[in-house]
């Protein structure tokens, strides 16, 4: 049993690693890496593994974002907040959110982004992230 835990570790870590990478791939423009690499180690997230899910859907909704794919983007954050929801873990549901509100600004729909915004703003609040 402690070695099963070491090994289940071991995986949720280097999940974690990854999920680094992507972000930094995506921000250096190189998308196309950043959800290769993604999708490579997305099926690590089992087990324990399973509370990173919305952190894998925030990358790859980042890295659709970044590709100007829009709607999936927006799939990608829905299917996370939903996920975060689930789990209950508000710091990532906020983190969705926020990019949703981003995409949906630049989609033209300023008022969806408005309320996205708002939604992630009071949950950074409630975590004592932001000051009121």
């Amino acid at each position: 049993a402690e070695l099963e835990l070491l090994a289940l570790s071991q995986k949720v870590s280097a999940l974690e690693a990854a999920l680094v990478r992507v972000e930094a791939l995506t921000r250096q423009g190189r998308t196309e890496d950043a959800l290769t690499l993604l999708e490579s180690n997305a099926g690590s997230a089992t087990g324990e593994g399973v509370a990173l899910q919305p952190r894998i859907n925030l990358e790859r909704a980042r890295a659709h974002s970044a590709q100007g794919r829009h709607d999936d983007a927006l799939a990608e954050a829905a299917a996370g907040v939903a996920l975060a929801d689930q789990y209950s873990l508000p710091f990532e549901r906020a983190q969705l959110l926020r990019l949703q509100s981003d995409v949906l600004q630049q989609s033209g729909d300023s008022e969806a982004a408005r309320v996205a915004s708002a939604e992630a703003s009071a949950v950074l609040q409630q975590l004592g992230v932001l000051d009121a």
